[in-house]
């Protein structure tokens, strides 16, 4: 599908505006007020109803139809309906633990946006996360800042491509991909996503330059420098992949999953001190991954600490069982080392 025009992403459909004007435009001269009463419209049973999923990413239109949306989606619905009722609404960024969505040897980076409602009177943040705690703690963080319209429609196109990416279709994630970025330029996460799909169709040279200017806006970004390292290391320029992953490894990231994928690419490399290391620096951020467990169990067992291998395998076998859709997988060592656990 080809990508629609930036001035098309949040426009309401009429029925919307319908609903708008019944229920809140009528409804109250107050911006306080009106503010409830749109909010009431988006999430109550009585109204709009609308409710939480991943992707597709929408636009404003497609969320009203579909009743269900990302943080985006909701974003760019909320932000167009507060304008037709004359609220001062702005999307914001917000910082989060960075996640990834792993496509084979790329990393997608996702974030985080919400919006701030000022009324004059006060200052109401509208956040679009499923869980409450989490909410809570979303809409009430320091770490985040107002952003343009043009750089919220640059994550609608960036999201977009990135999806259509993880479906296989590069050149349509390309396209999204030119917008992203016409919008808003200096977009770290939207110059990285165009990196991985250069390098998808085999742009290599394109894509390290749009590593390396994501490089320039976030130097540490660790999603970009990953994606670096596995760019080195698939155009065998095997040095300068060595020095990014000693880069990412002096990263003091939150991230669990960043570790693991360092401590795989280090076990591979048979430095299994730095992979032991780096999957207890994992198990320490998110310690109920069973991944995490099978790896260091992996690790211990080369290193011929065979009683702490035993013990990691048995913590991933028990949380494997409690969520067997986890991508586990046994290869030869944890087949082995089962093996040995079943005959104590």
């Amino acid at each position: 599908m080809a990508p629609p025009d930036p001035d098309e992403v949040m426009r309401l459909p009429e029925a919307v505006i319908e609903q708008i004007d019944e229920h809140v435009y009528r409804g109250s001269n107050n911006p306080d007020r009106r503010l409830e009463l749109l909010a009431r419209l988006m999430f109550s049973s009585g109204g709009m109803g609308f409710s939480y999923i991943v992707e597709p990413t929408r636009d404003a239109a497609g969320a009203f139809d579909a009743g269900e949306g990302n943080c985006l989606s909701f974003t760019l619905l909320f932000l167009a309906m507060a304008d037709h009722v004359g609220l001062r609404a702005t999307p914001r960024e917000v910082q989060v633990p960075l996640s990834w969505r792993r496509d084979g040897s790329s990393l997608y980076e996702t974030g985080h946006v919400n919006v701030l409602v000022e009324t004059g009177t006060r200052r109401a943040v509208v956040d679009f996360e499923p869980d409450p705690i989490r909410s809570h703690r979303l809409s009430t963080t320091r770490r985040a800042q107002r952003i343009s319209r043009e750089r919220v429609l640059a994550h609608f196109y960036n999201n977009r491509a990135a999806e259509l990416l993880a479906a296989g279709h590069a050149d349509a994630a390309r396209q999204w991909s030119k917008i992203a970025l016409q919008l808003a330029p200096e977009f770290s996460a939207a110059l990285n996503n165009r990196g991985v799909i250069e390098s998808r169709l085999g742009e290599f040279e394109n894509a390290l330059g749009y590593y390396q200017e994501a490089l320039k806006v976030d130097t540490d970004n660790s999603s970009t420098l990953f994606n670096l390292y596995e760019l080195y290391r698939r155009t065998g320029e095997h040095v300068e992949a060595r020095q990014v992953l000693d880069r990412l490894e002096g990263l003091r990231s939150r991230d669990p999953y960043l570790h693991w994928s360092l401590a795989r690419r280090f076990e591979d490399l048979g430095e299994l001190e730095r992979a032991d290391r780096l999957y207890r620096r994992a198990i320490g951020l998110r310690d109920e991954e069973p991944l995490f467990h099978a790896g260091l169990a992996r690790v211990a067992e080369a290193l011929g600490d065979r009683e702490r291998a035993e013990q990691s395998l048995a913590r991933a076998m028990e949380l494997n069982r409690r969520s067997p859709e986890t991508g586990f997988q046994w290869d030869n060592t944890l087949l082995a080392l089962k093996a040995g656990l079943t005959e104590h």
